[in-house]
């Protein structure tokens, strides 16, 4: 991906464009189905802080974007699943700090724009779809540092919800059971439908003084999700738990003159509740590394 942002003011323009592919596999009654595909997307457009004090901010943006998609179901490309859209997303978030704690709310809604789109998919059991919908999101954040023994220490929770007003193609579908939505999992088979939510829990402890290295962090989680919707009925289950615990930080590269730094996060996770068909690894290891210029 590559995106580019010119700031003025309260204001930001912001441009970008991107590729991927996905595969997930989702746990069925009698068998695994198996989703895939690729996308390509265009986006531009501008975010501002419409007000700002001591203790609170908050944030709006506004943008449009142009996608090209196209999915397999078991590996068979499926034609009516070619997407050309043209899309829409706003969303809105404030942040309040009171002490030391840092309280995050907002939500927001995406669509698609069936006028300006040459192929906005299709829908199963819906033939007469007309190629537009509307999706409600909404998120809640809380961190709090505290100190035990003289160790610094932090809870941190994190609340993901999304609705779909409208129904949707399978790429819009909320998803659970990775990296990113119910840790524990390996991600080769999922739960996903029209509607779902996320809870991430995660109590760290600052190794800085331990180490005598600043911006490392030790942590363990605990995470739940659910979906729902239409489409739910023909999953073997709806709920995810699962625990990780992992080593997290954030350092410059020596010699680079702070011009680069590093950041990792390596973890070992384990699945707590799932339906019995969907096939996990356990335990899960992941690792993350990314360099910042």
């Amino acid at each position: 991906s590559v995106n580019y942002s010119i700031p003025f003011g309260y204001w930001t323009l912001f441009a970008g464009a991107s590729k991927s592919r996905y595969r997930q596999t989702v746990a069925g009654f009698d068998e695994p189905i198996v989703y895939g595909g690729t996308s390509k997307q265009v986006e531009a457009g501008v975010s501002v802080v419409p007000y700002r004090g001591a203790s609170y901010k908050g944030t709006a943006m506004l943008k449009f974007l142009r996608k090209r998609a196209s999915s397999t179901l078991n590996d068979i490309d499926i034609e009516v699943q070619r997407r050309d859209v043209v899309g829409y997303e706003f969303s809105y978030g404030h942040r309040h700090y009171i002490d030391q704690m840092v309280l995050d709310v907002g939500g927001g809604v995406r669509g698609t724009l069936p006028q300006f789109s040459d192929q906005p998919g299709y829908v199963y059991g819906d033939p007469d779809w007309n190629g537009r919908s509307t999706i409600l999101t909404a998120n809640a954040g809380l961190y709090l540092p505290f100190k035990v023994a003289g160790q610094q220490m932090a809870y941190q929770a994190n609340w993901q919800i999304q609705h779909a007003k409208t129904p949707i193609v399978p790429a819009d579908y909320f998803t659970i059971g990775n990296r990113y939505a119910v840790r524990g999992f390996d991600g080769q088979m999922t739960l996903a439908a029209e509607d779902g939510w996320t809870l991430r829990n995660d109590l760290s402890l600052d190794l800085g003084e331990l180490l005598r290295v600043p911006g490392h962090q030790g942590y363990a989680g605990l995470d739940v999700g659910r979906v729902g919707g239409p489409s739910a009925m023909w999953l073997s289950g709806r709920t995810l738990a699962g625990a990780v615990i992992g080593l997290r930080g954030r350092a410059a590269l020596p010699g680079a003159a702070n011009a680069v730094s590093a950041s990792y996060d390596v973890s070992a996770g384990w699945p707590l509740q799932k339906p019995e068909s969907l096939k996990t690894a356990s335990p899960v290891f992941a690792a993350t590394l990314m360099f910042e210029f």
